[in-house]
């Protein structure tokens, strides 16, 4: 029902306006779609299914709409649930579930898409915290987020160590930009991740990733909901053609 009277009417529009509504994460928030899998934190508790049954309803009306959920749910609320301390669960995944907060996942670079062991991303451990440089591109949500899951190797590329970190949009240094003129996924709105010498505190960190496993971890999380939603557009496609 949500989807057919909240997104459908305004799909077409939205599309050739390459517009996407922000305030719709406060919607998906209230009904329960983002997050939907956790345990506390204003989280539903559902099964995967359900998750997945999510995805399917809403990639009936457009793929832009069904990223903007994965990327809430698998890529940024999910790795800040699962390696995150109290502490950083506390204060990131009410206002993620919720809605009330967007993040999106910095992984991906132009030369690093498929391949993730080989971007440029780097970070320097200091003795408060840590320094990173870098860029990400084709990110989902990137140019509306408040909250950056962001991926980076030490500085010594041979030892090839991985870290995420929790950025913060006011972060000095941390900036974004719209990538225009997108020909698919119009609605969502997609860009890059700049990052010059920001400083991450210990806090930041989620400590408890253990490599490239948890980077896949994230992936494979998404990676079920798209499955789903793809399954969803089939069939939106063919009662079209069918009618």
């Amino acid at each position: 029902d949500f989807a057919n009277k909240a997104l459908r009417p305004f799909v077409v529009k939205n599309n050739r306006n390459h517009y996407f509504d922000r305030n719709l994460y406060k919607e998906f928030g209230k009904l329960g779609l983002l997050g939907s899998t956790i345990e506390g934190y204003g989280g539903a508790g559902a099964t995967n299914i359900t998750y997945g049954l999510i995805a399917y309803e809403i990639e009936k009306i457009d793929s832009s709409y069904r990223s903007s959920i994965s990327v809430q749910s698998s890529l940024v609320i999910h790795p800040i649930n699962t390696y995150g301390t109290k502490e950083q669960k506390e204060q990131y995944l009410p206002d993620l579930i919720s809605g009330d907060k967007t993040g999106c996942f910095g992984l991906t670079e132009s030369e690093a898409g498929s391949d993730p062991a080989s971007m440029k991303t780097t970070y320097k451990e200091t003795q408060s915290g840590y320094i990173i440089n870098g860029s990400k591109n084709w990110i989902t949500n990137a140019p509306i987020a408040d909250v950056f899951i962001i991926w980076a190797l030490n500085e010594n590329h041979e030892s090839k160590s991985i870290k995420c970190f929790i950025v913060d949009k006011e972060t000095k240094g941390l900036s974004t930009k719209t990538i225009e003129n997108k020909t698919s996924l119009k609605i969502s709105p997609t860009g890059q991740i700049i990052m010059d010498n920001i400083f991450i505190n210990k806090s930041k960190c989620l400590e408890k990733t253990e490599g490239w496993s948890s980077v896949f971890s994230c992936l494979n999380k998404a990676r079920f909901g798209i499955s789903w939603g793809v399954l969803g557009a089939a069939s939106e496609c063919w009662l079209i053609a069918k009618d």
